[in-house]
């Protein structure tokens, strides 16, 4: 019987640490890739388009950087 109960508590500490972890890690890891996000608003202007292509974007065929 203690065996059984042991194996409950091993299972219910591993979802309660998953848990804890899935909760913050948002949290802790705030900063990314793109950036913070800013809570100030920015005016944005368009990309101009080509008036050759008729305003559509053309493919870039070349794979290297």
């Amino acid at each position: 019987m203690f065996k059984h109960m042991i194996r409950w508590i091993v299972v219910l500490a591993a979802l309660l640490i998953f848990a804890t972890a899935f909760v913050l890690t948002p949290v802790l890891t705030s900063t990314h890739a793109a950036g913070t996000h800013s809570h100030t608003t920015q005016a944005t202007t368009a990309t101009p388009t080509s008036a050759s292509t008729g305003g559509l974007m053309t493919p870039n065929y070349y794979w290297g950087h």
